[in-house]
């Protein structure tokens, strides 16, 4: 990985996300997905960390499900910010049982001192973070005894076409572009990868964009940038996933795979 290379900071994406599109049906859509990944657990009565919130919609979610407290942590300060207007907006319900900071989990003792929750959920945030072993266990060291840890981590197991290594230069290209090249990038995504470059695929494109927003209650063009930007950026083993946890004494309970993201939950021993 080129350490050279600034990181891509999501925290501006997730504002905007957060300011033109983000409402209460957006919290409606997103329950549907969190709530498969955590059957047949509960978060009800549960406290959660949401190591990397973004936006902080999954951490509202939580709170939504029952969560007794959630504490949203990011390193980027957008996210942040983020975040917390969506607790002012739309967590009023939960003020007293929300707390958001910003963190890194790669700070060890910021995250000792952190705590101890039931759930730690870490949701396609911990291979950014430019050493992604390291930050899985501090995600680990703050789950309870008998708690549980949500991962999602793009998966080398699964071979995207094109390859790993493409997908990695464009995303150094990307994050070293102007404004205007970036934008260029994005269309060149939706015209080659969405639209299989056809014109005629324009209407599929157009519903395949609403449908995003109503599975998992999030913006495609968002998720798209996120993708294209993402950087630090490293894929990891499904099975070197469950050895590592296995021996920081966590079983698996519960593996989804076959997208870029394979979604892991882990009970602590």
């Amino acid at each position: 990985m080129d350490k050279n290379l600034k990181n891509y900071w999501f925290g501006a994406n997730w504002r905007n996300f957060v300011r033109f599109h983000f409402n209460e049906k957006s919290l409606i859509h997103a329950k549907p997905r969190f709530q498969e990944l955590f059957e047949p657990i509960s978060v009800q009565g549960k406290s959660l960390l949401d190591v990397g919130c973004g936006s902080g919609i999954h951490s509202l979610v939580a709170l939504d499900f029952g969560a007794s407290q959630v504490v949203s942590i990011d390193i980027d300060e957008d996210s942040v910010r983020a975040t917390s207007e969506i607790k002012r907006k739309f967590g009023k319900d939960f003020h007293q049982k929300w707390k958001v900071q910003r963190t890194s989990i790669l700070d060890d003792s910021a995250v000792e001192s952190l705590g101890k929750f039931d759930v730690v959920y870490a949701w396609g945030s911990l291979h950014h973070t430019g050493d992604v072993w390291r930050a899985i266990r501090n995600a680990a060291n703050c789950v309870s005894d008998d708690g549980y840890l949500a991962l999602a981590l793009y998966s080398r197991d699964v071979t995207p076409v094109p390859s790993h290594e493409f997908w990695m230069e464009k995303k150094k290209v990307y994050v070293t572009s102007g404004f205007l090249k970036r934008r260029a990038f994005e269309i060149w995504y939706v015209w080659r990868f969405y639209m299989n470059k056809r014109a005629w695929n324009l209407f599929k494109v157009s519903k395949r964009f609403r449908n995003h927003k109503r599975d998992r209650g999030m913006s495609l063009l968002v998720d798209v940038r996120d993708w294209l930007g993402g950087w630090p950026m490293e894929f990891v083993g499904d099975k070197e996933v469950q050895v590592f946890l296995k021996n920081l004494n966590f079983s698996l309970i519960k593996m989804i795979t076959g997208k870029a993201n394979t979604e892991f939950v882990f009970k602590k021993n």
